[in-house]
């Protein structure tokens, strides 16, 4: 086996471990930093496969625009939240949100 193979297989071990452990991260965190972390975390993983494998550059570009604007997006989301519910566990806004809705008749 050459030296290449040998690093390939490695980037792309690496690769999978970020995807996988990302998404594991942004299901199971507790609060909203964590999960957007944790996709974010993915995101790289994938990009780091795409160009393991020997993916197009407009390919790559483009995969990091997506991640870019993810982070963005998430970044803003994660200020609403917190300017909202005063904070960004995901129990305590889950709580904010029943305490606005009004109770529902019980027959």
């Amino acid at each position: 086996m050459s030296a290449v193979m040998i690093a390939n297989g490695a980037l792309l071990a690496v690769a999978f471990a970020l995807v996988f452990g990302g998404a594991a991260t942004a299901l199971t965190g507790a609060n909203l930093v964590k999960r957007v972390a944790g996709v974010i975390a993915a995101l790289t993983g994938a990009m780091l496969g795409l160009a393991t494998l020997g993916a197009s550059a407009a390919m790559l570009i483009a995969a990091v625009a997506i991640a870019l604007a993810y982070c963005a997006l998430g970044t803003s989301l994660i200020v609403r939240f917190q300017e909202s519910y005063g904070a960004i566990e995901t129990q305590a806004i889950d709580d904010g949100d029943r305490s606005d809705e009004p109770q529902e008749p019980r027959t």
